[in-house]
């Protein structure tokens, strides 16, 4: 059972993404952050860099990985200690010991929280129960996270919140209005699997995974879809909802898995996230054919009919996530090195800590007509090495462009900037830390049009420790926006920009 933990960790740290019960209350005394009044309402308010947030008070929550507001609560899914297990678990050599940085593994369980919109008091509402029965180095459950949740309007009276796991296991785990929790959908795996893809399209709930049915050795994923999941687990726990495949020629040698999906134009765009070398993010299209969906490639291989080169033309954009802004979506990409490096499926060079290189990533955005530009930098900027320099904000330190949130007619892009990560690892290794062109901590700027962008933070928000901006949500109700961020060293932390 030891080594079976052990194992699951290891390979849960490769991914970078993985990453008890009971009440915690706090008050909702502000950290009001000037004029574009975004307000602290987790952990301590004041003077809180490098100081325990995690939700309910612990260092280990290191991202609110998956945030949705429902049923009268902002709710948050967390996974675990990432930089905790990369060391302990990696081997990875220091210098005098942990760096002070890192929280030491105690409980690999990750929880998911909710706030009561009314009061701002926190609860846990669920945390996994541990598997290892106190036979392992640590308690450990089914899920390892909750990197994704979906409000899901049914034909039944009331909505239900739906939540995509991590695990060797994973599921599309329901929760109705009276917090009943059912597993509706479940997939098993030899490696580790994720719902992080879960869109509404069209009177469907749809959500992808790897379909490890086949027993293939690559990564192949698919699509899953009913107009009630919930429901129809109810009537027949056994159920087996409506599939759809992905074409065999785009998964290539080791496969593929979809990053992210959103409904558009009558059509549901699937961001694909290639495992293969050098290899940009793709794009397809799935429309309805009567009563078939069928596939267009939209951005690929253009050898397949590709309209777009894959990554758009950079093998640095390796995935992407889309969003609906003011009738057409824009689309932030994540930097391919950093994740084939995640990955194991590439090597990193001697003394490298960056992740692959520095590469700022961009933002796209495309119309009905499936026309694409980018934005960030403008369209207008072709020279390679202008790009260089402003890709990413002009801060190449910025890996991802993580999350997109709406507020009103603002259109929010927050990053995950490996500053903060460089200077620890260096000094765990005892290595010279790299010049950084920007603050550490996270860049979060907004736009109203997409042509120009205003910053409100480039230091995460006055917390270098705050390397990303992971979740953003928005209250239908008041129009309040809602932002979790990617704190693996003390703790995820959750704001919020009231309307």
């Amino acid at each position: 059972m030891v080594n079976n933990v052990k194992e699951q960790l290891y390979v849960a740290l490769l991914i970078l993404g993985i990453v008890g019960a009971g009440l915690t209350a706090s008050a909702s005394a502000s950290q009001n952050l000037g004029s574009d009044a975004w307000v602290k309402i987790s952990g301590v308010f004041e003077g809180y860099e490098g100081l325990t947030d995690g939700i309910d008070d612990t260092r280990e929550n290191s991202y609110a990985w998956a945030m949705e507001v429902f049923d009268g609560y902002l709710w948050v899914g967390t996974n675990r200690n990432i930089f905790g297990t990369m060391f302990a678990m990696g081997g990875m050599p220091t210098l005098g010991g942990m760096p002070e940085e890192i929280p030491p593994i105690t409980d690999m369980r990750p929880g998911i929280y909710r706030m009561d919109l009314s009061t701002e008091g926190w609860e846990t509402f669920y945390v996994p129960v541990d598997m290892t029965a106190g036979m392992g180095p640590v308690p450990m459950g089914m899920d390892l996270g909750y990197r994704m949740m979906k409000t899901y309007d049914t034909e039944n009276p009331e909505p239900v919140l739906y939540v995509g796991s991590l695990g060797y296991t994973t599921s599309l785990i329901a929760i109705d209005g009276e917090g009943e929790m059912n597993r509706v959908f479940t997939m098993t795996g030899q490696r580790l699997l994720s719902i992080r893809g879960i869109a509404e399209h069209e009177g469907n709930l749809f959500w992808a995974t790897e379909d490890t049915s086949g027993g293939s050795m690559k990564a192949t994923p698919a699509l899953w879809y009913d107009n009630d999941p919930l429901g129809a687990f109810l009537e027949n726990p056994g159920v087996e909802y409506a599939k759809i495949l992905v074409p065999e020629e785009w998964l290539g040698e080791r496969g593929t898995e979809v990053l992210d999906m959103v409904s558009y134009n009558g059509a549901l765009y699937v961001f694909f996230l290639p495992y293969e070398d050098d290899e940009g993010f793709w794009c397809g299209k799935l429309t309805l054919n009567g009563e078939d969906y069928e596939w267009d490639l939209i951005v690929g291989d253009q050898n397949l009919g590709a309209v777009y080169p894959a990554g758009m033309g950079s093998r640095f954009n390796g995935g992407a996530v889309p969003i609906v802004f003011k009738n057409k979506v824009y689309v932030g990409t994540m930097d391919g090195a950093a994740f084939r490096l995640m990955n194991g499926i590439s090597q990193p060079e001697p003394g490298d800590l960056t992740m692959g290189g520095t590469h700022g990533m961009q933002i796209y955005r495309f119309n009905k007509a499936d026309k694409w530009e980018h934005v960030m930098p403008k369209h207008n900027v072709r020279d390679e090495k202008t790009l260089d320099v402003m890709n990413g904000f002009e801060n190449p330190y910025n890996k991802y462009i993580w999350r997109f949130g709406i507020q009103g007619n603002r259109l929010y892009a927050g990053t995950f900037d490996i500053g903060t990560g460089t200077q620890v690892i260096s000094t765990a290794f005892g290595m010279d830390p790299p010049e950084l062109p920007t603050p550490p901590g996270f860049d979060l700027y907004w736009t109203i049009d997409g042509e120009k962008w205003r910053v409100v933070s480039s230091d995460g928000f006055g917390d270098q420790y705050n390397y990303g901006t992971r979740a953003f949500v928005t209250d239908p109700a008041t129009d309040t926006l809602y932002m979790g961020t990617a704190n693996p060293f003390y703790g995820c932390q959750i704001w919020k920009k009231p309307a």
